[in-house]
């Protein structure tokens, strides 16, 4: 039987930060609404349910009631890499990552570990990070989940493939370690952000979401 390795309050201490990338075009919809939805809820309110379990091999810009939104590509998602839990097809896992929002645990020098490397990939001037007080982000929402891996970025381990299943995330009261060991945490529902979250320019400064800048 699981134990409890850690509460959310020991993480956020751990890990003041976390920080989430997102398409320079969608600042102008987050500074509005306050909030971050799942691929998967854009995708409903454009109309585009069918797009929900393919993957994207390209950004993909669509129209919704507040404008344009951006959704990043999915080149990571290698599947070369990954065994599928039994039961499991490619398209539950794509849908299972557009049902999400993620992050990466950091504090005031970036995120650590596996979530700068996998912030390589869209390290261009399309896009920019959030970054967030870990426990007012936790205060706003509903029970995080946490994973010990990359989940959308899959690497092979010792030459072999790598399991991906639901139950990869799972809640602090259901994670087997400890709460250093945690790669990447995720909401399966609408993100709400609090007044602290800012947003980085393009030359590297951090200023709050909420103030226009240039």
């Amino acid at each position: 039987m699981n134990t409890l390795s850690f509460d959310p309050k020991s993480f956020a201490n751990l890990r003041p930060l976390v920080y989430h990338i997102t398409h320079q075009n969608n600042v102008p919809r987050l500074r509005k609404l306050g909030i971050i939805q799942p691929a998967s809820e854009i995708l409903r309110l454009a109309k585009q349910e069918d797009l929900i379990r393919k993957k994207r091999n390209n950004e993909l810009t669509i129209a919704v009631d507040t404008g344009l939104v951006t959704l990043n590509d999915q080149v990571p998602l290698n599947f070369t890499n990954v065994q599928l839990n039994p039961g499991w097809r490619e398209e539950d896992v794509v849908a299972y990552v557009n049902e999400h929002v993620f992050f990466w645990p950091g504090d005031n020098d970036g995120p650590k570990r596996m979530g700068a490397r996998f912030g390589d990939h869209y390290s261009d001037k399309q896009r920019v990070a959030l970054r967030v007080a870990t426990e007012q982000l936790f205060r706003l929402n509903e029970q995080p989940l946490f994973c010990p891996y990359n989940f959308g970025a899959p690497r092979k381990q010792h030459g072999a493939a790598v399991l991906r299943g639901r139950d990869l995330f799972q809640s602090a009261s259901r994670f087997t370690r400890t709460e250093g060991k945690v790669v990447e945490l995720a909401f399966r529902s609408t993100v709400h952000l609090p007044r602290c979250t800012e947003v980085s320019t393009p030359s590297g400064v951090w200023t709050s979401l909420w103030e226009e800048t240039g």
